[in-house]
């Protein structure tokens, strides 16, 4: 399904877009469009993003060229002049490498070249498409779920609560909070179809644990990020698993629909 008709100017193709290549050595230019409203393509990679982007922009660094945090902040907002609208940039390696292969996939298979060591692949504005249907999204929006459920698992698999809440646990404790905030982000964009088909996972609930938990003027304490971690992310991954795979047995809903993401300890 097209979704837009890209308004570049042949001087944007012939020359600001390569000179932008040139300044930052990139070899390889693409565009494709965002298929969310939330550009959730850059998952964790930790590359420049903005909210409700109107177009994406994937680039390929030739050798040895490492951009900083700051230099991919001022390449979006030097493409965000030149394009004339909001942008999505992100180094093609990162999507290369991410976890959510649904959108991975599409993304790669419908992003356009523009430039390629230093040749211009288009003569007019090309027509980008949403590289993922409504179904799509969808699933990928609950593989995001998953994929930092999983990861919370990873990062505390081999501690206790007691090496938890200790103050060499900090950015541990961080990273957790960084996953829990992406679950809660993630559920706020799945549909209501989808979670009025599934009452048996409190989605609100979820949203507003996750929303407690990473809110800036609400420090959650180690405690209670642990009881998330220990108690609901292990049944939070028995749910969404067959939603992302479907044939996975469903565990009882009585299981689940009086819980939250933190139950009460015993």
């Amino acid at each position: 399904m097209k979704v837009k008709n890209v308004a570049l100017s042949e001087q944007t193709i012939a020359n600001e877009i390569p000179a932008f290549c040139q300044k930052w050595k990139i070899c390889q230019f693409s565009l494709f469009c965002p298929a969310l409203p939330v550009a959730w393509e850059a998952g964790n990679s930790g590359v420049s993003q903005s909210a409700g982007s109107s177009i994406g922009v994937l680039v390929n660094f030739e050798p040895d060229i490492h951009p900083t945090s700051c230099d991919l902040v001022q390449m979006r907002d030097e493409l965000t002049s030149i394009l004339g609208q909001t942008v999505c940039l992100l180094p093609k390696e990162a999507i290369e490498q991410s976890e959510n292969y649904i959108r991975r996939q599409q993304i790669l298979d419908a992003a356009i070249v523009v430039y390629d060591s230093g040749c211009c692949h288009l003569s007019e504005p090309p027509e980008l498409t949403n590289p993922l249907t409504a179904a799509e999204q969808e699933q990928a929006l609950l593989l995001d779920v998953l994929i930092a459920c999983q990861r919370i698992q990873r990062y505390t698999s081999d501690i206790c609560w007691e090496q938890f809440q200790t103050c060499d646990c900090t950015l541990l404790q961080d990273a957790t909070v960084r996953q829990l905030e992406l679950i809660g982000e993630a559920i706020k964009q799945i549909s209501q179809t989808t979670k009025t088909q599934h009452p048996e996972i409190p989605w609100s609930v979820i949203i507003d644990v996750c929303d407690c938990l990473t809110c800036e003027e609400h420090q959650a304490e180690a405690e209670t990020i642990w009881q998330a971690v220990e108690q609901g992310i292990p049944r939070l991954i028995r749910y969404i698993e067959p939603l992302v795979w479907p044939g996975v047995p469903i565990p009882p809903s009585s299981d689940y629909v009086s819980s939250s993401l933190i139950s009460e300890p015993a």
